[in-house]
């Protein structure tokens, strides 16, 4: 539709304008003409000027702006609602995810590649950031482990040595 304040080309069925904000199919103000008036009949009284209708809201900003031109694919894709994952979904992924090598990659790739559902994009993000934490656990562990070497192999001797009854 062409919007008959700002002349905006409109998509689809909107009731407002897009750039300016005026209604679309409003009611128009009426106007007396010769053949509404009865010429047998004179009037009794003038009839009173029509109100001025009122100025609609003109956004100066986007009018000055070049209008940006969204394609009808991109606009249903970013308008489009994300699919959830199944059960099955959340298993083969799991199952996949725990592949050495390739789970990593796989996580990699789900996690930052275009066209991926949003909810697996989510599921392979977490499931990286979980691996991280596990990581950083086990770097700090390792760390102490190797500060605290010798009492824990004295510990773990005297502890063989209960167990054995010596």
């Amino acid at each position: 539709m062409k919007c008959p304040i700002c002349g905006y080309e409109s998509e689809g069925n909107e009731k407002f304008c897009t750039n300016c904000g005026a209604k679309f199919g409003g009611p128009q103000p009426a106007e007396n003409t010769a053949a509404e008036t009865k010429p047998e009949e004179p009037p009794a009284k003038p009839a009173p000027a029509p109100a001025a209708a009122p100025k609609p809201y003109v956004n100066t900003a986007a009018a000055a702006a070049p209008a940006v031109v969204v394609s009808k694919e991109k606009k249903k894709r970013e308008l489009a609602p994300c699919k959830p994952l199944s059960t099955w979904g959340f298993i083969w992924r799991s199952i996949v995810f725990c592949i050495p090598v390739i789970g990593i990659i796989v996580m990699f790739v789900m996690a930052f590649a275009k066209g991926i559902n949003d909810n697996s994009k989510s599921y392979a993000r977490s499931c990286l950031i979980f691996l991280l934490i596990a990581v950083i656990i086990l770097i700090v562990a390792a760390v102490l482990c190797y500060i605290f070497r010798e009492p824990l192999l004295d510990w773990f001797q005297s502890f063989q040595n209960t167990l054995a009854g010596k």
